[in-house]
């Protein structure tokens, strides 16, 4: 949803329940704005952290299938969108194809071993 919808929406609802009144319509703007920006910028950093961390594919029983170089990298691949593969990491649970997926670091303590086209040996 883009910006400055969400904040209108959010300004005519708290108008309708008499939370604020019209003539401080333009002082809660500024406050909302401040919150999406930093909302913005924490998804951001959050995004960043997690596409420059290699990632590894599991099958159901937990059987290593693949690394990849990222998040970007192992989508192309696999052909799903990346925030499959987000939400997977941070859940735990399985994905659609069957697979889990954990970053690189979280299972080494680092993402060293993964070669420069982004993918290891199958096994």
């Amino acid at each position: 949803m883009d910006k400055d919808v969400c904040i209108n929406r959010v300004l005519r609802d708290m108008k309708l329940q008499g939370l604020i009144s019209e003539e401080a319509n333009g002082e809660v703007k500024i406050y909302l704005n401040a919150v999406w920006v930093a909302g913005y910028e924490h998804k951001t950093k959050e995004l960043g952290y997690l596409h420059r961390k290699g990632v590894i594919q599991y099958d159901a029983n937990w059987k290593e299938i693949r690394r990849f170089e990222g998040i970007k990298v192992a989508s192309i691949k696999v052909r799903c969108d990346n925030l499959t593969i987000e939400r997977a990491i941070k859940s735990g649970k399985l994905t659609r194809k069957r697979h889990y997926w954990k970053l690189a670091e979280d299972e080494k303590g680092n993402d060293r071993d993964i070669n420069s086209r982004g993918e290891g040996k199958a096994d």
